[in-house]
């Protein structure tokens, strides 16, 4: 068991090596010019911190409705002007920004969040499905062992330890990642939330505080229930 989780982890750690030496960006990732939103890393120095500062902007950009917003940016009603027509805010966001207006309303954070696993997905997607399997893993492991063991806290502690150590070798920015992949992957939040695998992110460190409402309920998971995770403010700790 613990070499299997070793070696599961020494992937993870190669996977992260990969990101981190990547100096740029493919080219395929550059669409048309976009004004402050992901794209624009193109070409530049790539990391956790630099993909987590880009959604935030990119959340700052499509959602926000003060100076910063793409509705003040680009004006309330007009917007763009190209060589055949004007278009609207919801048409500039479809065609340029490959995002639906009403489903930014509905579910701003986990559209913008799409859009941005959507760019990258050919750096972040291997980084998310593994970790997601290093903790299906335990929690499988878990299970099986809770059928031959009555004391299932003792169990659950005994690999609730692995899920600890290969969040220790996590950067804040990857767990801050992590955070609003489970927006979009349920069963992955339900690991995240059952494992309590991102209790060391702050509240001032998510986009907005009010997103720690986005784990604050329990999942239940084939009779199996992972409580709500509660974040902290640094002058909690």
């Amino acid at each position: 068991m613990e070499t299997s989780v070793y070696n599961l982890f020494v992937i993870q750690n190669d996977i992260r090596k990969l990101i981190l030496d990547k100096d740029t960006l493919d080219e395929t990732t550059h669409y048309r010019q976009r004004p402050r939103i992901l794209s624009n890393l193109r070409n530049t120095a790539f990391s956790f911190e630099y993909l987590f500062k880009g959604l935030k902007a990119d959340s700052t950009f499509l959602i926000s409705k003060d100076k910063n917003g793409i509705f003040n940016y680009y004006g309330t009603y007009l917007m763009y002007k190209d060589e055949y027509n004007w278009q609207s805010p919801n048409e500039m966001l479809e065609r340029y920004y490959l995002i639906n207006l009403s489903e930014l309303n509905l579910n701003g954070k986990r559209e913008v969040y799409k859009r941005f696993l959507g760019e990258f997905r050919s750096v972040m997607g291997h980084y998310f499905r593994n970790l997601y399997h290093i903790l299906k893993y335990l929690f499988d492991k878990e299970q099986a062992e809770n059928k031959s063991n009555n004391n299932t806290k003792e169990v659950y502690l005994k690999y609730k330890r692995y899920a600890d150590l290969l969040q220790a070798q996590m950067s804040t920015y990857e767990l801050l990642l992590c955070f609003y992949n489970g927006l979009v992957f349920n069963r992955a939040k339900f690991l995240y939330q059952y494992y309590d695998f991102l209790e060391n992110i702050n509240l001032e460190e998510i986009i907005d505080n009010e997103d720690a409402e986005l784990y604050s309920e329990s999942i239940e998971i084939e009779g199996i229930i992972a409580n709500p995770i509660i974040f902290k403010s640094k002058s909690e700790w």
